[in-house]
């Protein structure tokens, strides 16, 4: 069983809630945790450490897409035109030692 897994996304500025959504469970567009999210555009990205995933919702809280990680990220950084960096720490997957990776339109184009 999953614990509860839930987005808030917008409240009023009385600071009632406008909109949220919940995705439980391990498949497509679901989210057993959520480890770390930015705001990108008109997404929200989420990071999944447990099952070395990053997800894309609408903020409605539709599916947008799916990126497998082959290594284990702790955190995710907004940056410009599309970009996103993902901190890996100490931390390494298959024989990888980068600690900074960054994403540009969903695909990894720099290490560090």
């Amino acid at each position: 069983m999953f614990p509860t897994v839930i987005l808030y996304l917008s409240f009023s500025d009385a600071g009632d809630l406008l909109v949220s959504f919940s995705k439980k469970g391990n498949g497509p567009g679901k989210n057993s945790s959520i480890t770390d999210f930015i705001v990108e555009s008109e997404n929200i990205i989420v990071l999944n450490r447990a099952l070395r995933r990053l997800l894309t919702y609408d903020f409605s809280g539709k599916f947008i897409s799916n990126i497998n990680l082959e290594f284990w990220a702790q955190a995710i950084s907004p940056s410009v035109n599309n970009s996103y960096f993902l901190y890996c720490g100490n931390e390494y997957g298959d024989n990888e030692r980068h600690k900074l990776r960054k994403f540009t339109n969903g695909k990894e184009n720099f290490r560090q």
